[in-house]
């Protein structure tokens, strides 16, 4: 049986397959995948995650755990949840170009979809041209770079 920890504010010492367990739920919220991810059998992973998820010592590790990473990044679960969603469902279709350059919200994109855009770049180039009558002709063209989120977060924290 684990034993009490000198801190009384820490939960109780968890074996460390449950701590693998709370770990990997923490990481993705699912208790299956959280028993998978802890080394359980794939056939018994879902009744093993979720029995998991009903002891005590899980739950208070869990709890703690959520509270020292909101303290520690100043963001609850929910709200890291809510800004992975907006980038891992952008879609290029989300976004439009007005006539000046600036880039916009198409009418059916997510509210927060401009959260996902981690870089927007115009680059406008002039070419001149001198017709045969001695007049010249100025054409401009806008180049523009759009880099999401997406490929950031898959290069920090591998692909998904």
């Amino acid at each position: 049986m684990p034993e009490e920890r000198a801190d009384s504010s820490e939960p109780r010492a968890l074996t460390l397959r449950h701590r693998l367990f709370a770990d990997n739920y923490l990481l993705h919220g699912n208790a299956s995948e959280a028993a998978r991810g802890a080394g359980y059998a794939r056939r018994n992973a879902p009744k093993q995650g979720s029995e998991l998820l009903k002891r005590e010592d899980v739950l208070a590790y869990l709890a703690h755990r959520r509270h020292e990473l909101m303290l520690e990044f100043g963001l609850s679960r929910e709200e890291v949840v809510r800004e992975l969603r907006a980038v891992a469902h952008s879609n290029l279709a989300h976004y439009q170009l007005t006539d000046p350059g600036k880039l916009t919200l198409s009418k059916d994109a997510p509210k927060d979809a401009m959260r996902a855009v981690r870089r927007f770049k115009n680059k406008v180039r002039r070419s001149e041209q001198t017709n045969a009558d001695g007049s010249v002709t100025v054409d401009s063209t806008i180049e523009t770079e759009i880099a999401f989120c997406r490929s950031f977060l898959a290069t920090k924290f591998g692909s998904f």
